[in-house]
C-alpha cells in the first residue's frame, strides 16, 4: 500500500506499457476481417471509442482546477491522456479493419455530438471546484476511479460476448492500461480521502448526486 502521492505516481511511472512498440507492430491486424464481427456490436465499438477520445476534455476540465495543478496528479494525467487517445485511435482502426469505415473526421463529429448542456456545465464547472481547493481532490480520483472501473469491465464483457479473438487481443491490451489507470485513481483516492472527514463527506456526495455512467 502506497504511503504518499509520491509513492504512487513511482509506481506508475514504473509500469510498461502493454501498448508499447513491439505490440503495435506485430498486431495482426491482416486477420481481423477474417473473422466475423456481429454489426450489434459496432455502436458499442463507436461509443467505446469515443468515450476514449473524450479524455482530452476532461483532461482540459482538470487544468483549470486544483486537482489538475497537483503536480504528482498533473504527471500522471499527462502519460494517461497520451494512452487513452491512442486507444480511441486503436479502436477507430479496428472498426475500419473489420469493414465498418468510420468517417476521417470522427473525432470532430464525436465531439460536436456533445450536448449543449455538458459545455455549458463545463464552463461553471472549475468555479465550483475551485471553492472546494484541494478537498476536491477526492472526489476527482474516486470519479475517475470509477470510471475507469467501469470502462475495464466494459471491455471484457465486449470481448468474450463479441467472441472475434483480434478484438479481444486488442482489448485485453487496453483493459491493463486502465487497470493500471485505475490503481492510480484509487490509490491517490485513499490518501486524500484519510486525511480528510469532509473530503470523504463531499465525494460521497458527488458520487451519490451526480455520477452517471461517461457518454
Amino acid at each position: 500500500m502506497h504511503e504518499t502521492e509520491a509513492d504512487v505516481l513511482d509506481w506508475y511511472e514504473s509500469q510498461p506499457r502493454a501498448i508499447n512498440s513491439e505490440f503495435l507492430k506485430s498486431f495482426p491486424w491482416h486477420e481481423v476481417a477474417k473473422h466475423r464481427l456481429d454489426p450489434g456490436f459496432i455502436p458499442i465499438l463507436v461509443y467505446m471509442r469515443d468515450v476514449e477520445s473524450f479524455t482530452e476534455i476532461y483532461h482540459e476540465e482538470l487544468l483549470r482546477t486544483p486537482t489538475g495543478k497537483h503536480p504528482v496528479i498533473k504527471k500522471f494525467m499527462e502519460r494517461w491522456s497520451v494512452e487513452e487517445n491512442q486507444h480511441a485511435e486503436l479502436l477507430n482502426r479496428f472498426l475500419n479493419e473489420a469493414g465498418f469505415p468510420t468517417c476521417a473526421h470522427w473525432l470532430a463529429e464525436a465531439k460536436a455530438s456533445i450536448p449543449f448542456r455538458y459545455t455549458f456545465e463545463n464552463r461553471i464547472y472549475p468555479l465550483i471546484t475551485n471553492c472546494f481547493g484541494k478537498y476536491f481532490s477526492g472526489a476527482h480520483m474516486v470519479w475517475g476511479a470509477i470510471n475507469e472501473m467501469t470502462t475495464l469491465q466494459g471491455y471484457r464483457q465486449l470481448w468474450q460476448k463479441a467472441g472475434h479473438p483480434v478484438l479481444e487481443q486488442l482489448l485485453r491490451a487496453i483493459a491493463r492500461e486502465e487497470s493500471v489507470h485505475s490503481h492510480f485513481y484509487w490509490s491517490i483516492a485513499r490518501l486524500h480521502l484519510e486525511r480528510s472527514k469532509f473530503s470523504r463527506g463531499l465525494a460521497r456526495f458527488i458520487i451519490n448526486r451526480f455520477w452517471t455512467p461517461v457518454g
